[in-house]
């Protein structure tokens, strides 16, 4: 019972932080502010290559299941 207030209790005070932080940012008179760049859904270059680097790592991270476990299991015997 005590953790599930203390976690409404932050989600509130978390809720009540974002919204003082809009009003600060919006006090001084300059105007709503984007929150996303005008054209951040445009594909780079960039793009592609974290995608290219992401598929890749898709396939041969998936061959691999060792995170350190049998390389320390071998060190140790």
């Amino acid at each position: 019972a005590i953790k599930m207030i203390a976690m409404i209790a932050a989600v509130l005070c978390t809720l009540i932080a974002l919204a003082a932080l809009a009003r600060l940012d919006t006090s001084d008179g300059r105007g709503h502010r984007r929150f996303l760049p005008s054209h951040w859904w445009r594909f780079t270059l960039a793009d592609g290559a974290v995608l290219g680097t992401l598929a890749l790592w898709h396939v041969i991270g998936a061959n691999t299941s060792d995170d350190g476990y049998i390389l320390n299991m071998a060190r140790a015997s």
